[in-house]
């Protein structure tokens, strides 16, 4: 591993380590005695990961000013550019999945250009670091991993000839984020200079993020109680037998998504099939995915940061809730995927664009660590120097294959390696000890190497893909959209009522700005005074 890190040293892109600090692990003794009971191991694992867009050149100075409400909120602009992302989601929907629009395939964007793209796309330089035998959740342990962490932290010398720590990013979910900044805080006073803990920029990542989404969007559309109600996603569920769909996403977050890109593709067909029925009209690909958004989605946004009317399709809340659910399912869909795909491109102008409108939907859902996380994270992007938004902005993907849109969360890739860590541990049998788990951990990033010169023996390929093959669902999603469009979900009828969900109203319709922007005020009053 030093051999790594004094390569990439040598390189002339700057070093980012995006430290993520997860791993827990309970080793229950088989035979238990008096002085074998069981016990809990609290592991920090991490990895460090190089920056693909040079920032070195770009100024390090903060900008000067404060915070104010209307930087926070989405904007009109903002509502504009998120509808954009829908129509192009909404037309790769449509070749993909109705025949008619087969032949336009080479008039959608598949991949959303950014400014970085070319970057994007490269495969990424990661290098595990050493498991330090901390519990991340008790403040003083966490200082002491930071302690340990400051070592790769390089300093520089100011004109003053003083030494300063250049700051450098630790990517974390919530709680990780929470802790890191609380131990920080705790040092920040201590006497001796090398134990304040300077040098750290701690940033939310974007997996446990998309989870938490996850979470809401299960929470507001799914009860087991609506198997009566046609077209409600139990409904839907039982009707193409997804038995590992379930209330707590968490517990298996890929066949939560799975479904729910099934259930989101099946609604874009029958509402283009609703738009297309009365006059039997023809568009294209492109204009009748402009013209479905333009029909179903709504989205509101404070009046005082709206430059004009909000943007909305049918803007009054019908008392029809199966459309109006459907509505929802259609939008909020919409909105994680496309949050999704711009992690997948690595577009951080994007990422910080569905931020924007994350922060309100925490808040709105009673999330409220995620929304406070939610609030720094865009202001870090306002007041931190143009150098480290462009960090913060670009490294918070990692591209293990080098190929386009095949991007990861930072945290999710951690997730990776802890799975393969622990499989090396679980492999220790009665061995397990701190030591022998800190010697795996060592061992971690050669074991990778000889899994994928494997894979790419065994496959007779050139080059390291980890590539997974997924069957199709066309006839998931068939049966699906068959429901909808029986159903009629996308034609308004007076007084229709799931009985589960009765006089439901589409989420980004009925935020209450009111007790956002009051929320958001404290935030910002107290920000600009620390």
């Amino acid at each position: 591993m030093c051999s790594m890190e004094g390569t990439q040293m040598s390189q002339s892109r700057s070093i980012c380590p995006g430290f993520v600090l997860v791993i827990d692990l309970n080793i229950r003794r088989s035979d238990q005695r008096v002085d074998r009971t069981t016990k809990s191991y609290h592991f920090c694992h991490g990895y460090a990961l190089l920056n693909r867009v040079n920032s070195t050149q770009l100024e390090d100075q903060p900008p000067s000013g404060v915070l104010s409400l209307d930087q926070i909120l989405p904007s009109k602009r903002d509502v504009d550019k998120i509808v954009e992302d829908f129509e192009v989601l909404v037309s790769r929907a449509l070749v993909k999945f109705m025949s008619e629009y087969h032949d336009e395939k080479e008039f959608v964007t598949w991949h959303i250009p950014s400014s970085h793209a070319k970057e994007m796309s490269s495969q990424s330089v990661t290098v595990p670091l050493c498991v330090q035998t901390k519990n991340e959740a008790c403040i003083k342990e966490m200082a002491e991993i930071l302690d340990g962490l400051s070592d790769y932290v390089p300093l520089k010398s100011s004109p003053d000839e003083t030494i300063q720590r250049i700051p450098r990013i630790i990517y974390g979910d919530q709680l990780t984020v929470a802790c890191t900044r609380g131990a920080a805080t705790l040092c920040s006073s201590d006497l001796i200079e090398d134990k304040q803990l300077k040098g750290f920029v701690e940033v939310v990542s974007d997996w446990h993020t998309r989870l938490c989404l996850v979470t809401i969007l299960v929470d507001r559309l799914y009860s087991s109680k609506s198997g009566s109600d046609k077209s409600s996603l139990f409904q839907l569920k039982q009707l193409v037998h997804r038995s590992s769909f379930g209330k707590q996403p968490k517990n298996n977050m890929k066949a939560t998504e799975d479904f729910l890109e099934v259930v989101l593709f099946a609604h874009i067909m029958a509402a283009a099939k609703n738009l297309k029925a009365p006059l039997n009209s023809e568009h294209s690909c492109i204009d009748l995915a402009k013209k479905l958004v333009a029909k179903f989605i709504s989205i509101s946004i404070p009046s005082f940061v709206a430059t004009g009317n909000p943007y909305s399709g049918d803007t009054h809340i019908s008392n029809d809730s199966v459309y109006s659910y459907a509505i929802d399912i259609l939008t909020m869909g919409l909105f994680w995927y496309g949050f999704r795909d711009a992690v997948r491109e690595g577009d951080g102008d994007r990422i910080i664009l569905y931020w924007k409108f994350l922060l309100s939907i925490f808040r709105q859902e009673k999330h409220h660590n995620y929304a406070n996380e939610g609030f720094l994270f865009i202001a870090q992007t306002l007041l931190l120097s143009p150098r480290r938004l462009c960090e913060i902005q670009w490294s918070r993907t990692v591209n293990t294959t080098g190929r386009i849109g095949k991007n990861i969360p930072v945290d999710l890739h951690m997730e990776h390696l802890n799975c393969r860590l622990k499989i090396m541990i679980r492999s220790l049998g009665a061995n397990v000890s701190p030591n022998t788990v800190k010697r795996a951990s060592k061992a971690l990033a050669i074991v990778d190497v000889v899994r994928l010169q494997f894979l790419k023996d065994d496959n007779d390929k050139v080059q390291n893909k980890d590539h997974h093959t997924r069957p199709s669902f066309q006839k998931d999603l068939s049966l699906i959209e068959q429901q909808l469009t029986t159903d009629n979900v996308f034609t308004q009828l007076e007084n229709r009522q799931h009985k589960t969900f009765p006089n439901y109203k589409p989420f980004l319709q009925s935020i209450k700005w009111d007790n956002i922007c009051e929320w958001l005020k404290g935030k910002i009053s107290n920000y600009n005074a620390y």
